[in-house]
């Protein structure tokens, strides 16, 4: 069970703007100028304090409108920003400049600290690393940040199966397990917990529960593109062919961004006009299908459980 970790509750201060001052909200101190008004001058001004309070009241609202407005597009501002510093460094990262891509992604937290998918990004980075130079200090920051992600965003399917996957890697498969049971228990309307879980079932070689699994997650959301996929791809190994493309198609249908999909559905027309229908799924393409779609947001689809 993962470590929950005591959120921050943070004002954005990016773009050059400064978390609100409270001495700044003390109505006493708004006066005439710009959009404000002093209580004591419209007192003195009004026909009676019935009507002075009025006033102070119309007016005070129209402050806290605009500046309502204000710490809105500010919020706004700040995730546009990060977004954007996201984006760059995904493209660095599929270069394979990962310190550099490492960086923007911290300047992203930076922007914006409560976006979940800097953390993601982030931990994805590490994790990239760490198992590539076998360091475990690189592995342990990448399951931290993995967990301050989910602390944000309590259902990010991505984190949840980067993290499954860094469990696995790291020889704690029944970790990994409870982990994805855990978040399906807790989150029991959400389909893609179930279909995590399936995903696991089957790469450990239990096609019968990850069938079960994925079943369940149909059953929730009949449209869920990546469900779909799954079952296509069950079907492409056990054979069924047939069945297999009608899955993929059901999928496509509801989602037509995704090009492995469409690579499967072309290699199993290809087998069967050449009546040879035998074989499976490719190992790249075929463990990419129902991985789930994966964002400018995220650097790398996750490895395989």
């Amino acid at each position: 069970t993962r470590m929950r970790r005591k959120r921050l509750h943070i004002i954005p201060s990016c773009m050059g703007v400064s978390p609100i001052n409270e001495r700044a909200m003390d109505v006493s101190s708004i006066n005439e100028r710009g959009m404000g008004v002093s209580p004591m001058s419209v007192l003195s001004r009004a026909g009676g304090p019935s009507h002075a309070r009025a006033t102070v009241v119309r007016r005070l609202n129209i402050i806290l409108g605009w500046m309502m407005i204000f710490i809105a597009m500010t919020s706004s501002g700040c995730r546009w920003t990060s977004n954007g510093q996201n984006t760059s460094g995904v493209q660095l990262f599929q270069q394979g400049r990962f310190a550099e891509a490492l960086q923007q992604f911290e300047t992203a937290k930076r922007s914006d600290p409560t976006n979940p998918d800097v953390y993601y990004n982030l931990a994805s980075t590490y994790h990239k690393m760490g198992v590539a130079n076998k360091d475990q200090k690189l592995i342990d920051q990448a399951e931290a940040l993995y967990h301050q992600c989910l602390d944000l965003s309590a259902n990010h399917v991505e984190c949840h199966r980067g993290l499954a996957v860094l469990l696995v890697e790291n020889n704690r498969q029944d970790k990994a397990f409870t982990f994805l049971k855990n978040w399906a228990n807790q989150a029991p309307n959400v389909s893609d917990a179930r279909l995590e879980l399936s995903r696991l079932y089957q790469e450990f070689g239990q096609s019968k529960v990850a069938e079960q699994y994925l079943n369940e997650a149909l059953a929730m959301d009949p449209n869920n593109s990546k469900a779909w996929a799954a079952r296509g791809r069950m079907r492409e190994t056990a054979g069924d062919l047939q069945q297999a493309i009608q899955n993929y198609q059901q999928s496509l249908a509801i989602n037509k961004q995704q090009p492995e999909v469409y690579q499967r559905v072309a290699a199993i027309n290809v087998r069967l006009a050449s009546n040879n229908p035998s074989g499976v799924p490719s190992t790249t393409t075929a463990n990419n299908i129902g991985s789930g779609n994966i964002t400018s947001q995220v650097p790398v689809t996750t490895p395989r459980y």
